[in-house]
């Protein structure tokens, strides 16, 4: 099932109101469970359709370059509602397993590409909008190319200075 927080391209309709009936009521439960709150790690699987150059949140497709901007700043109103909500995203990926190309929600990004949109875009809209301390993961996909993933990323003094790691999937 996809899903987006956002119908219109300046974000006014912006909410996560799915979220607030199945992922916070999970997460609140979990802090039970555990005594105190947690921190939460947000991947995105897919900017919305008519964001991306298929026109489909699915099947692949790249952030379409008049949309990185406004992209940007949709994670920075995700990580804001979660705050509203009393939970915290403290880790941040740019995109989920951004070299695969699914039947599902996904979006392709090259090394440089992830880089470029790091250090023009996500990371100093993050920063304007006061979530320069989330902890940004770049590559979040399989460990085989993490080394070569994360070195196009942090080997730019521009893009590294928002980057706080590399996220890998080890399986």
């Amino acid at each position: 099932y996809h899903y987006t927080e956002d119908n219109d391209k300046m974000l006014k309709s912006f909410n996560i109101g799915r979220d607030e009936k199945f992922l916070i009521p999970l997460i609140r439960d979990a802090q039970k469970v555990r005594g105190k709150k947690i921190d939460i790690l947000a991947s995105p699987w897919s900017p919305s359709g008519w964001m991306k150059t298929t026109g489909i949140m699915n099947q692949g497709g790249k952030l379409r370059a008049d949309c990185r901007q406004i992209w940007a700043e949709y994670y920075s109103k995700y990580i804001r509602e979660y705050e509203k909500n009393d939970i915290k995203i403290a880790y941040l990926t740019v995109q989920n397993e951004p070299k695969a190309k699914q039947n599902w929600d996904s979006c392709i990004y090259n090394a440089e590409e992830e880089r470029d949109f790091v250090k023009n875009y996500l990371g100093p809209s993050l920063r304007k909008n006061g979530y320069g301390a989330v902890r940004l993961l770049v590559w979040d996909h399989n460990k085989e190319r993490v080394f070569e993933r994360g070195d196009v990323v942090l080997s730019d003094p521009e893009a590294s200075k928002f980057v706080w790691g590399t996220g890998f999937h080890w399986y």
